[in-house]
């Protein structure tokens, strides 16, 4: 299901299940199209704040046991996404998702030059990495492909990244 929302708008979609006590959030954020800098910034931000989200958010306030912050592609349009599995009520865990989003500023200030640094090699360093079996070449291509990102060429993408 794709849908595209005018800028400042949201949607709420809600699935009652009453077999299931658990309940589950996934804040999705556009945030642009398909361009090999946008994508760099997409996958450095799940680099630096994916840690810091599940520690908030798993870790110290025990929300859930399925915590994660990734990203997200569907057509040429792609986001962040936050997904929480829990016994609490969607609504609170939008709170507290909205409260750590808050709290990113803080997060990136905070952040040494140093820890910056390392989390820019650890994607390029994901991104260099070669596949050790065929399979997971051919899963990488097919990534590319079903994302909608037809530039195989990882020279750019690692340029960007370094240019953070």
């Amino acid at each position: 299901m794709l849908f595209f929302f005018p800028l400042g708008k949201s949607h709420v979609y809600t699935q009652p299940n009453r077999h299931q006590p658990s309940s589950a959030i996934l804040l999705y954020l556009q945030c642009a199209t398909n361009n090999t800098a946008d994508n760099a910034l997409h996958r450095l931000f799940v680099q630096v704040f994916s840690e810091a989200a599940f520690s908030k958010l798993r870790t110290e306030k025990q929300l859930g046991y399925v915590v994660s912050l990734g990203w997200h592609r569907s057509s040429s349009m792609q986001g962040i996404r936050v997904l929480i599995q829990s016994k609490l009520h969607p609504k609170d865990l939008d709170v507290h998702i909205e409260e750590f989003l808050a709290s990113i500023d803080d997060l990136l200030e905070n952040l040494t030059p140093k820890e910056f640094k390392c989390h820019i090699e650890s994607v390029v360093s994901a991104l260099l990495e070669k596949p050790k079996k065929m399979n997971q070449q051919n899963t990488r291509y097919w990534s590319h492909i079903v994302h909608q990102i037809y530039d195989f060429d990882q020279s750019k993408f690692i340029f960007c990244i370094h240019s953070f």
